[in-house]
């Protein structure tokens, strides 16, 4: 089965959380700089208003802070912590015009299927692996021109009968933004993937809990 990019708005995962009838705990700091003050302030606000009154939520939503692009002034980056020690990269901001905006995501997967751990490096690509019961998907980004751009997805299927083989045989596909998926060699898909990662290192994030 093929699959497409789609968008993930994960601020829906928190939404419904906040209890009635009590008062959010005081605004913090967030450990903000002059560069990322009100904006993200607002933004942390309104999760942590969101998910204070649920205890696994407020303990499993992260943040963290990082100049992804180099620019001087850092990005501000929602994961999800689960219980395998791991956090997931769900959501990102970037400040324009003073405004902290959430960033589009797009990832592959299908039904039944989850995000990994994203992988932030330090040459400015961001890294998603999706994946479902047909295979696994990858997608990468880079911030250009102040926007989290999408680069593309590549694809593998697992599993895939050949009727005049008779075996079971991985597919492998590369597509970018709102172009359909090429079929491609198993060395292609490795290729393509070096390729867009680059000679980057993988960035330790420093995830705090939005408490």
């Amino acid at each position: 089965m093929k699959r497409v990019c789609v968008v993930l708005l994960c601020l829906l995962m928190i939404a419904g959380l906040c209890g009635c009838g009590q008062a959010p705990p005081a605004n913090t700091p967030f450990d903000l700089n002059p560069h990322e003050t009100n904006a993200y302030a607002e933004v942390l606000t309104a999760y942590r208003d969101e998910v204070w009154s649920d205890p696994y939520a407020s303990e499993s939503l992260r943040y963290s802070f990082y100049d992804i692009d180099g620019n001087g002034t850092k990005e501000l980056l929602i994961g999800w912590y689960d219980e395998y020690n791991d956090t997931r990269l769900t959501n990102i901001y970037i400040i324009q015009n003073g405004v902290a905006v959430l960033q589009e995501m797009f990832y592959i997967v299908g039904e039944g299927g989850g995000l990994f751990p994203s992988k932030v490096f330090d040459n400015g690509v961001i890294r998603v692996d999706g994946s479902d019961d047909n295979g696994r998907g990858i997608s990468f980004y880079r911030i250009e021109d102040g926007e989290l751009k999408h680069q593309a997805c590549l694809v593998c299927n697992i599993n895939v009968f050949d009727w005049e083989e008779q075996v079971f045989n991985d597919e492998y596909f590369h597509s970018l933004k709102d172009e359909g998926e090429i079929p491609i060699t198993k060395d292609e898909f490795d290729r393509l993937q070096k390729e867009y990662e680059g000679d980057g290192q993988v960035v330790e994030l420093d995830w705090r809990p939005l408490r």
